[in-house]
């Protein structure tokens, strides 16, 4: 875990939301579907799992507050592409999930007291994960597929 403070790595979560928007802002639809770096996902892409990502990242954050260590399990991101057809859906109604169950994560992390904060579950790859590592992962998450999108966009010359 980074040495930021539980209010930094909270305003952290909250404002990844604004940069995934920021990164996606000004792209054309056709910008949004294509592939200029091969063996990379799109943009349109990209965005749609990270609205997968942030709905199973909030039920392991509720599970993990409500339940007794419970079991999150992993998931093939790859295989979610597919068979949700990632390429065909449309980037507003992503962007809407993801800001929706992320700004309502936020208002659920803060309100956690000490304890609340350091409840933990095992996730099935990583093991033992408590509120903080799941809300440190949030921010990193979306830090790092912003970056994907920086390096999409450079390659469209955008």
């Amino acid at each position: 875990m980074t040495d930021l403070t539980r209010d930094e790595k909270i305003a952290r979560f909250r404002q990844s939301e604004q940069w995934l928007r920021d990164a996606i802002a000004g792209l054309s639809d056709a910008d949004l579907s294509a592939h200029p770096i091969p063996g990379e996902w799109s943009i349109r892409e990209i965005v749609q799992h990270m609205a997968d990502g942030e709905i199973i990242a909030a039920g392991r954050l509720r599970r993990v507050l409500a339940e007794p260590t419970p079991e999150l399990a992993g998931y093939d991101a790859a295989a979610f592409g597919e068979v949700m057809h990632y390429q065909a859906l449309p980037v507003g109604t992503a962007m809407d999930v993801f800001s929706a169950v992320r700004n309502h994560s936020v208002a659920i992390i803060e309100n956690l007291d000490a304890a609340q904060w350091n409840r933990s579950g095992i996730h099935t790859e990583y093991g033992e994960q408590n509120v903080e590592r799941i809300v440190e992962g949030g921010g990193n998450h979306v830090e790092a597929h912003v970056n994907q999108i920086k390096g999409v966009r450079a390659a469209l010359g955008k």
